[in-house]
């Protein structure tokens, strides 16, 4: 399960915000928002790329997207 929360939290460790990660992502705004709420689901590419964004390790990003 996503723990929206979670991101956010190691969004704003890095000072980044939702629109520079969409940005880094190579998607709208508007579809990060709408995966950020649960309506749509982040790819395994946009999971790997968000790893590699907010410098994730194996653990964190488990516990964001599957915990």
């Amino acid at each position: 399960m996503f723990k929206k929360e979670l991101l956010k939290s190691k969004m704003v460790a890095h000072g980044m915000k939702t629109e520079e990660l969409a940005d880094k992502l190579g998607i709208n705004v508007l579809t990060l928002y709408r995966k950020l709420n649960g309506k749509s689901e982040f790819t395994r590419s946009e999971m790997q790329n968000i790893k590699s964004v907010l410098k994730l390790n194996k653990g964190e990003m488990d516990a964001i997207f599957f915990a």
